[in-house]
Order: structure tokens, then sequence, then C-alpha cells
């Protein structure tokens, strides 16, 4: 799968340094969280730094909780139910490649899309659900 992304449920006051070894997460590839990078600029998410900002930090640590995490799982079930219309394998234009001055084209497998869309969309809701928090740690 390549680079990957971690999404941790832990408890409120768990900083990212101190993340349990046993916490329930998930990976989503980095090649995913690149292509819903602007959609998840629409969500709040708080840094390491404690400053509050739109979007995930993808080389470090974003946590989000409370009335940010419905509109998380929000976002993650539109995306879900919009991949849900893909062909079993699609392409999306990724960055510009100013070497070869064309747009890189990154290929999916719909059910490989879906199930990491799912399993973020349940750790999400159970922590909604048991008031906690997800710890994102970037690559």
């Amino acid at each position: 799968m390549g680079t990957q992304h971690s999404f941790y449920l832990v408890n409120k006051e768990v900083g990212w340094k101190n993340i349990p070894s046993n916490s329930k997460y998930v990976k989503l590839s980095e090649k995913l969280i690149l292509q819903l990078s602007d959609y998840l600029l629409w969500i709040k998410f708080t840094r390491a730094n404690r400053t509050v900002t739109n979007g995930l930090d993808p080389y470090g640590v974003s946590s989000i909780d409370g009335d940010n995490l419905n509109e998380f799982a929000s976002l993650i079930t539109n995306l879900y139910n919009l991949f849900k219309l893909s062909p079993e394998t699609f392409e999306l234009t990724g960055d510009f490649l100013a070497n070869e001055e064309v747009y890189e084209k990154n290929e999916f497998k719909k059910q490989e899309v879906l199930g990491q869309l799912i399993s973020l969309k349940e750790l999400i809701e159970e922590a909604v659900c048991m008031d906690k928090k997800i710890i994102h740690c970037g690559i």
C-alpha cells in the first residue's frame, strides 16, 4: 500500500506523544489522503502545537474531537457514497510533474478505497459515541 497515514482512537486527555500501543487505529494510503486533501480542508483539526486549522497536517500530527468529529464523519460518509459510484478501477488526476510536463494519474481500486473510508468512518463514529478523539499521524 505504500506510505500510510494513521488515525488512532484515544481518550481526550491523551496526547500524540503517548498514544497507547493498544489503541484502535485505521490506516489510509498517502495517495488517497492527497486526493482527499482539498475536502479535508473543510474540517477543523488541532495541530500538535495546539493551533486549530482547516485540514490535516500531512507531515505531522493533528487531532479532532467534539462537534468537528460529526462533520468529519459526514464528510467521510459522503466521500464513501461518491466512490461507490466509481468503476472497479479508476484514475484520479494528481500533481503536475514539471519535469515530464504532465499531470500524474493515480490509479485506485474501488474496493480498497471503500474499505479504507468505511474503516475510518467507523472509527470516527466510535469516537463520537464514546466521547473520545482521533489523533492523525501523517507521514
